[in-house]
């Protein structure tokens, strides 16, 4: 997989035959520009079907990652592999909520996502219970 890190950009668009991508903000906290920007540069890539967020920030919240579902550009509908990496995050219900409706799952045989000493609680897994599992009708791995 490609890291992209937030001075790398470029390398995104470059990368037109890409089908695997990892993106990479463990140590710095994704912000709105750089989501609009890798969102702009996502347009380019058709053949993505294996996708990689490492959100693991002790600072990324609830609205960050409504700000990140709010562009959807990675789990686009040709995506099979989804991993989502919050762990150690301040993630509650209505951020796993709003990442929930946003994965379509059409395609999705891989959905892996790891919370691991974070906020998310017994809420957090009613919502993906309530809105994300009945989604992923072809996944074949599921990893909570």
């Amino acid at each position: 997989p490609l890291q992209v890190e937030r001075n790398n950009f470029l390398s995104l668009s470059k990368s037109k035959d890409l089908t695997k991508v990892c993106l990479d903000f463990r140590k710095q906290k994704l912000c709105k520009e750089a989501i609009g920007t890798i969102a702009m540069l996502w347009k380019e890539l058709q053949n993505i079907t294996f996708v990689k967020l490492l959100l693991t920030n002790k600072d990324f919240n609830n609205q960050d990652l409504c700000d990140l579902c709010a562009y959807n550009f990675w789990c686009e509908k040709q995506v099979q592999a989804l991993y989502l990496y919050l762990i150690t995050t301040k993630i509650n219900e209505s951020g796993i909520k709003k990442l929930a409706q946003v994965i379509d799952g059409q395609n999705i045989k891989t959905f892996a996502l790891d919370c691991s000493y974070s906020t998310f609680g017994d809420s957090c897994m009613k919502e993906i219970s309530n809105i994300l599992i009945g989604k992923l009708q072809y996944v074949e791995s599921f990893d909570l």
